[in-house]
């Protein structure tokens, strides 16, 4: 069952542009980008390759910085922030997975769950309490000592997930997520990160995967201009869908020839 919170704002992004190159060699891969997501609203960030989607998630993550506009997180200006306060606001604040996340072999899920905690000098013993509930909370309390390799696809997943949670509370940024993953697990990954959402935590995710529309409740489907966002039922009956479903589908069939 969807739960109920008030409207409140944990990412504002207001005329964002990121432009790369110089002196009549220039890409602009972000065009005036605006959009606001509410504690518990799932985010998907559609869109054909090469729009924008990964730069957006890098810049929101703040690993890259944006030529222009403003980006709030839980109401702090992370655009304007200096690089030492900006290295723990990532740490202490956000959460995500990345298409190149990875467990780290030497270490046990346990370890790996509790690594961001580790990294800001949590006192043992709320480290893990910490572990323990969100290992609870993602059905993963069976795999806490045992190594990466001894896990399934699913299990690493939600590993990550876990790990993203024990950094941040509030927000989850997540690119391409489920890459390589079969559809039973994919579709229990959305679903699981889906049940964060109800709980009050604002996910944002890239993908292309037309399923993921399944999960969400807001979708920004970017262009080079005109991006798109709103709720799902808005844009499954805008044009944008349309096309974007078209293209896929041609795609998936290229790839299968």
């Amino acid at each position: 069952m969807q739960t109920t919170h008030m409207a409140t704002p944990v990412l504002e992004v207001v005329h964002l542009e990121k432009v790369y190159g110089a002196l009549g060699n220039v890409t602009r891969a972000l065009n005036d980008v605006s959009f606001t997501v509410n504690r518990g609203e799932f985010v998907g960030i559609m869109g054909a390759s090469g729009s924008g989607k990964s730069t957006l998630l890098n810049c929101v993550s703040t690993i890259d910085s944006a030529t222009s506009g403003t980006i709030r997180i839980n109401g702090q200006d992370v655009t304007r922030m200096k690089q030492a306060k900006l290295s723990q606001f990532r740490r202490e604040e956000l959460g995500f997975i990345f298409q190149d996340s990875n467990l780290l072999d030497t270490l046990t899920a346990r370890e790996n769950i509790a690594l961001p905690l580790t990294i800001a000098r949590t006192n043992s013993a709320e480290i893990s309490t910490r572990v323990q509930d969100v290992a609870a909370r993602l059905s993963i309390s069976q795999v806490l000592d045992k190594y990466p390799y001894q896990m399934s696809g699913g299990q690493q997943q939600r590993t990550l997930l876990a790990r993203a949670l024990c950094a941040a509370s509030k927000v989850i940024l997540l690119d391409e997520p489920v890459t390589g993953l079969d559809p039973k697990v994919t579709a229990e990954f959305y679903q699981v990160t889906k049940d964060l959402s109800e709980e009050g935590i604002a996910v944002i995710m890239v993908s292309h995967d037309v399923q993921a529309l399944d999960y969400a409740t807001h979708i920004l489907h970017m262009q080079k201009k005109n991006s798109f966002y709103g709720t799902k039922e808005e844009y499954m009956n805008s044009d944008k869908w349309k096309l974007f479903k078209n293209a896929e589908e041609n795609r998936i069939g290229g790839d299968k020839k």
